[in-house]
């Protein structure tokens, strides 16, 4: 099963060592939208809120929301999500620097 948007935020909330009102803080939304989220009374939060959350993760290319793209590349960036925020963080920054790295100079090729 996979894992709901409010379960997500609350991994990564938990895995940040966060409160939810520093959490909220955090994603530059007020603590009551961020407690609707959480408590899962906001299945999917509106388009405004998704992308905000989308930037303070940095989640997404500023500009780009969910909507506009295809729906393989959405389910692979969601499986690579799911993969990098399972290791451990004491890797998880030298494995994304990496893969950014590999991505450039593919890019260039």
């Amino acid at each position: 099963m996979s894992e709901s948007y409010a379960d997500r935020l609350s991994r990564i909330r938990q895995e940040m060592g966060l409160n939810r009102t520093e959490f909220a803080e955090f994603l530059g939304l007020p603590y009551r939208t961020y407690q609707d989220i959480d408590s899962g009374k906001v299945k999917r939060p509106q388009k405004d809120t998704r992308e905000q959350i989308d930037k303070a993760l940095g989640a997404r290319a500023e500009g780009e929301t969910e909507e506009e793209w295809d729906g393989q590349l959405t389910a692979f960036l969601d499986i690579l999500g799911a993969y990098l925020w399972a290791l451990p963080a004491s890797t998880r920054s030298a494995i994304i620097h990496e893969m950014i790295r590999d991505l450039a100079i593919r890019s260039q090729a």
